[in-house]
């Protein structure tokens, strides 16, 4: 079944997913099997492509939402066999933020002969 290209189909889509983005984490929904909750994760996947297409065609290239949309910080996923959808936000603001070349003036790094050989990757000892 082909998805609709229109986004007054997908309501209920945006819907959650402004409610997901008002949340901290996220919200889980739920439905009656796990097809349809595969089915509607397709769904807001879609949503999303077409608000990104809409912010492209009505943004210019210069703005910083020109071919985004809000909800790509969300990430749906249905657990196997299971009939929730859970939609996480991942807005994670960085607690501490250093730049690294201000830190290796600051640290002298050891010498190459001080550093511990490692074995190639793939060998155990």
């Amino acid at each position: 079944m082909a998805l609709s290209l229109s986004r007054l189909a997908y309501a209920d889509c945006y819907d959650i997913m402004d409610r997901a983005l008002d949340d901290a984490q996220g919200v889980r929904v739920q439905f009656p099997t796990y097809e349809e909750a595969m089915y509607w994760r397709l769904r807001m996947h879609q949503a999303r492509k077409l608000d990104r297409i809409l912010n492209k065609e009505i943004r210019g290239k210069d703005d910083p939402m020109w071919g985004l949309s809000i909800y790509d910080t969300l990430i749906a996923s249905v657990p196997k066999g299971q009939v929730w959808v859970y939609i996480n936000n991942l807005k994670i603001e960085p607690r501490r933020v250093e730049s690294l070349s201000a830190l290796e003036s600051q640290q002298a790094l050891p010498a190459p002969e001080e550093q511990k050989a490692l074995p190639p990757p793939g060998w155990r000892r």
